[in-house]
């Protein structure tokens, strides 16, 4: 149960085995968008602390915020969403590129940097080049332990499947759907994707506590093959066309479309995957085991090609994690070259007039 907390967390970025793959496209998803502030500026220049003014600002008169988090920092944000309001603000420097499609109309940009002292930050001209230069040469280390790690989980995936129970795994839900996803009268449903996990720098982070807010009953998925993908993909189907309002939470490891867990707010029904990655802490409304759904002979003619793929691929996840650790301690410093030569006292008023304007848009 929630307590009673509205705010929700998710990542919109994921470091995957692919490179950073971005889903802040999906903020101009929100139906009734009425403005889009977009945050340019360098790194340390408080473009997460704005956001995080905004966010407490509308936490302040009980608005249900959404938040964003950086899968590079956790602690830092990249945007929040009030959707009761219609409003949301977002930092859209690189690797999340964020432009005004509607300029004027609907999206505004603001930079951080016009109270930077530019003197100063060219005196450090060649420690900031050289702290560039080696966090990209790092960020290409973390990509590449990543796709080591889901090469390795889609061997195992793929050897698993081979074994599935298809008939048997379509039944049961196509039963489960039958039973918890009714048919919705709702004119304009929504379907958004998040990621509910990141892969950081301080290991493997999932924001469960977004599934305390938003649903009261929740299946644990106990799976460790992928197995259960296929029920969530057959469930999002099936909630999409029974008109239901559903966010899609994505595996962050994968580029593509891999389901890891599957949140149904209007219904306040979840369908959350648990492995050795992210145990579900909670005492689960049902617990699903993917166990029942593939042939264990099959898994056990593989067993030590499985050991070795499972025990390679948390390696490769924990040194990327642990590389992403050394890559924030550079980016704090190259923070700190950004953040002294900033006037925080002129951003602050900057501040204000930010939530000054979308204030008077959400009044609209």
């Amino acid at each position: 149960m929630n307590n009673g907390e509205k705010s929700t967390h998710y990542y919109l970025g994921a470091n995957s085995g692919d490179g950073f793959v971005s889903r802040f496209d999906e903020l101009d998803c929100m139906l009734g968008l009425n403005r889009k502030i977009i945050i340019k500026g360098g790194p340390g220049t408080g473009k997460s602390r704005m956001i995080s003014r905004v966010a407490r600002h509308y936490e302040d008169m009980g608005k249900a915020v959404e938040y964003i988090h950086c899968s590079s920092d956790p602690d830092s944000l990249d945007g929040i969403i009030v959707d009761e309001l219609g409003v949301c603000i977002a930092d859209g420097t690189a690797p999340h590129v964020l432009e005004a499609d509607l300029p004027g109309v609907r999206d505004s940009i603001v930079n951080t940097g016009d109270f930077w002292d530019e003197k100063a930050l060219v005196a450090e001209a060649e420690a900031v080049t050289d702290l560039k230069k080696r966090i990209k040469h790092e960020y290409n280390s973390v990509y590449r332990e990543l796709k080591g790690a889901e090469r390795l989980k889609t061997d195992t995936f793929n050897i698993v499947d081979s074994g599935v129970k298809t008939e048997k795994l379509k039944a049961y839900t196509q039963r489960l759907i039958r039973k918890e996803i009714p048919f919705s009268a709702a004119p304009a449903p929504y379907y958004r994707r998040r990621y509910l996990s990141g892969i950081t720098p301080r290991g493997v982070l999932i924001f469960w506590n977004t599934v305390r807010v938003l649903c009261d009953r929740v299946y644990v998925i106990n799976d460790e093959y992928g197995v259960g993908r296929h029920v969530l993909e057959e469930l999002r189907t099936a909630a999409i066309l029974r008109r239901q309002n559903v966010v899609a939470c994505l595996c962050p490891l994968y580029e593509g479309e891999t389901l890891e867990h599957l949140l149904l707010p209007d219904l306040k029904l979840a369908f959350v995957t648990s492995n050795d990655h992210h145990r579900y802490p909670d005492e689960p409304f049902k617990t699903i085991n993917m166990q029942r759904f593939y042939d264990n002979d099959n898994v056990r003619a593989y067993r030590n090609r499985i050991r070795f793929n499972k025990k390679t691929a948390s390696a490769l996840i924990d040194k990327a994690c642990e590389t992403l650790a050394g890559i924030k301690a550079m980016h704090d410093k190259l923070e700190g070259y950004y953040t002294r030569s900033m006037d925080f006292a002129k951003l602050e008023g900057l501040t204000r007039s930010v939530i000054d304007r979308l204030d008077g848009f959400a009044a609209e």
